[in-house]
C-alpha cells in the first residue's frame, strides 16, 4: 500500500453482526464480549510498543544520523502514523498466475487509512475511531484522550477521534541491542 500497510485482526464471525445500516457490532445475543474488548485492547497496545521499539532502534538510529541522508533530507527521522478502525471487510486474493496478494476492501478499510493520514494533521502517533474506542476495555478507554469528532472524506457520518499520548523524544535507541529479536519477542 505504497509507504503504509495493513494488518487485521479478524473477531469470530459467530460474535459478530452488521445492521442493516452495515454497521459491525457484537451480537447482542452473545453473553460474554471480554474477549473482543481483550482482542481490541491488544491491537491498540501492540502499536504502541510498535512506535516505542522503532524509536529504540539502533539501526534506524544509524540512518537517522547518516550524514549523506541528512543532507538529502534535511532533519530526517522514522515517524509512524497508526489509524486503527473496526469493521466488516470483504477478504480476498488478488493477482496473477505469478504473484497474489491478499487484501481487504470496505469503507472500513478506507476509514482505517484515512485515520492513518490524519496523524500528522493532529500531530500524534495513533488516531482510533470511536467505534474502536466503544470496544476497549474501561482501563484501556482511560488511557484515550478525544481529539475531535469530524466528518471524513468518503463519510457523511460524523467519526469521534481519540489518541494515546505518548512522549517519544524520552527513548533511545539501544546501542548494542540486537534489534533482530525484537520480532521474536513474545512479551
Amino acid at each position: 500500500m505504497g509507504d503504509s500497510f495493513l494488518c487485521v485482526w479478524k473477531f469470530r464471525e459467530e460474535d459478530v453482526e452488521l445492521s442493516h445500516e452495515g454497521v459491525f457490532h457484537p451480537r447482542s445475543d452473545v453473553s460474554e464480549v471480554g474477549h473482543m474488548n481483550q482482542l481490541a485492547d491488544m491491537a491498540v497496545i501492540s502499536f504502541i510498543k510498535t512506535i516505542a521499539r522503532v524509536k529504540q532502534s539502533s539501526k534506524i538510529e544509524n540512518y537517522r544520523s547518516n550524514r549523506d541522508l541528512q543532507r538529502k533530507i534535511n532533519n530526517f527521522s522514522v515517524n509512524l502514523g497508526v489509524g486503527l478502525h473496526v469493521g466488516w471487510a470483504i477478504e480476498g486474493a488478488i493477482g496473477s498466475h505469478f504473484k497474489i496478494d491478499a487484501s481487504y476492501l470496505s469503507p472500513n478499510v478506507n476509514m482505517a487509512s484515512r485515520l492513518e493520514g490524519a496523524t500528522k494533521q493532529f500531530g500524534v502517533h495513533m488516531l482510533l475511531s470511536g467505534a474502536l474506542y466503544k470496544l476497549l476495555t474501561p482501563a484501556c478507554q482511560k488511557q484515550m484522550r478525544h481529539i475531535d469528532t469530524v466528518v471524513v472524506k468518503g463519510s457523511s457520518e460524523p467519526v469521534a477521534l481519540y489518541t494515546c499520548d505518548m512522549d517519544t523524544s524520552r527513548l533511545v535507541p539501544r546501542r548494542g541491542s540486537k534489534d533482530a529479536s525484537l520480532a521474536n519477542e513474545s512479551s
